[in-house]
């Protein structure tokens, strides 16, 4: 589980009935225990109990993108999060988000934030402001996290 994140998902969990939405919600919660691990459509389409391609095209419908791009969105908003404290490497960050290289993980963050990861990180440092988006307005917010270590969440 990543950092601060702090949700809690359980698969014993039955879905059979449940509105829309409430299936949603559980599988944005999926997603968000289980960022640092390969997160693949047939999974989250088994945490809703659809098929792979119903579920697809639902979660289009519900969230504007495919599930793949809400992940990768996902992972960078949470790397933003954790590049914006003190003592937390690219590195470790691409890693503790699922990214399995630190080459994808600088291609995708550049493609949804404009601008590589290590630059963004030092612009974040030096102006003392995290940017964390939402990925379609990028506005400028102050971080929830203060400056600490990338592995303890503080």
């Amino acid at each position: 589980m990543v950092a601060g994140i702090g949700l809690e998902y359980r698969m014993s969990v039955s879905v059979v009935g449940l509105p829309q939405a409430s299936r949603l919600a559980l599988v944005l919660a999926y997603i968000d225990v289980h960022l640092a691990e390969p997160v693949t459509l047939r999974e989250l389409a088994r945490v809703a109990q659809l098929s792979s391609m119903h579920f697809a095209k639902l979660f289009r419908v519900a969230t504007g993108v495919p599930p793949h791009t809400y992940l990768l969105r996902r992972r960078i908003q949470i790397a933003q999060a954790l590049l914006a404290q003190a003592n937390c490497a690219v590195l470790d960050t691409a890693l503790m988000v699922g990214f399995r290289s630190q080459a994808h993980f600088s291609l995708v963050f550049k493609r949804f934030v404009g601008v590589p990861p290590w630059r963004w990180q030092q612009s974040t440092r030096r102006d003392g402001v995290a940017r964390l988006p939402a990925m379609a307005d990028r506005q400028t917010k102050k971080s929830p996290h203060g400056a600490g270590s990338c592995l303890s969440g503080s």
